[in-house]
């Protein structure tokens, strides 16, 4: 009787380890394609670079503000900003009350 308790228990181990060497290698062998196009991809550091200054920091608009970001602008759109009146915060959501964190979500590449 206790051979055939032994033989139970070395069964139900070698089963658990089958189990687990079978979740390994589909769990490996899955992966989510990057859908992202290269733009994109190439993007998303500045992107959290920016938006993790540009929170840390007054979000308030003025022409102070927009100096310390004219880093991470195009000269277009630094243009475009330097000619703006108000306080109101051109990157987020273009008010007064801004976020206080951010996320970046879907990316699509422009002209």
């Amino acid at each position: 009787m206790h051979r055939s308790k032994r033989i139970k228990t070395i069964l139900s181990v070698s089963a658990s380890l089958r189990f687990i060497f079978l979740l390994v290698l589909f769990g490996s062998s899955c992966s989510i394609p990057n859908l992202s196009s290269p733009e994109c991809v190439e993007a998303q550091p500045v992107l959290r670079e920016f938006y993790s200054f540009h929170f840390g920091n007054d979000m308030a608009f003025s022409p102070e503000n927009l100096k310390l970001r004219e880093r991470f602008l195009t000269p277009r759109l630094r243009d475009e900003l330097a000619t703006r009146q108000g306080t109101a915060d051109p990157f987020t959501v273009n008010s007064d009350d801004v976020p206080r964190a951010f996320r970046l979500a879907e990316c699509t590449a422009g002209d």
